[in-house]
């Protein structure tokens, strides 16, 4: 999933991004006019019961790609 954060300026979307992100607000460079991107890996604790069930070989979890 792609989300991405839209507003005025000065509305809070980097501050978003970064707790979203758990990326530290001091290192978010403000008004550089490119876009920034981080990804978060979504927990769902239906996969953990059927990981812990079935024992694949790999498990890969739900991924939200957001754009600031």
């Amino acid at each position: 999933m792609k989300l991405g954060f839209v507003g005025p300026s000065q509305s809070g979307k980097s501050t978003l991004f970064c707790a979203v992100t758990e990326r530290p607000l001091e290192s978010h460079v403000f008004g550089a006019g490119r876009p920034v991107l981080g990804t978060v890996a979504v927990p769902d604790a239906r996969i953990d019961f059927l990981v812990e069930k079935f024992k694949p070989q790999k498990t890969v979890y739900a991924q939200m790609e957001i754009v600031d």
